[in-house]
């Protein structure tokens, strides 16, 4: 009779998995982006880590960090442009200078 070989399944792995995916699920839905989408890169980088790249837990979770910095920084770039287009600036402006104490006020000039 054949059998066939099943992997052992480490439990914690799956449940920092889904934990991972919940989170990012309820960011979308807070950021009000796609939550399909947010879940399913969350598991994809997951899956591609820990099978590719770097195995095990260390690996899944280095695979959550990065989609994080990487969402972040993508929120961060959007707000910045909507900032410009709004007509702001990134930079505050500088306050006038303050005329010393024995010139005149310019504003109460004729």
């Amino acid at each position: 009779m054949f059998h066939f070989p099943i992997p052992r399944l480490d439990y914690s792995h799956l449940l920092v998995l889904i934990a991972s995916v919940v989170c990012f699920v309820k960011a979308a839905q807070m950021e009000g982006r796609s939550p399909v989408v947010w879940g399913g890169l969350s598991l994809g980088l997951w899956i591609a880590f820990t099978q590719f790249l770097v195995s095990g837990l260390v690996g899944g979770l280095l695979s959550q960090v990065l989609l994080f910095a990487g969402l972040a920084g993508v929120a961060m770039a959007r707000d910045r442009d909507r900032e410009r287009q709004r007509g702001g600036s990134d930079v505050p402006s500088r306050p006038e200078p303050k005329s010393s104490p024995g010139s005149p006020d310019p504003s109460r000039l004729p």
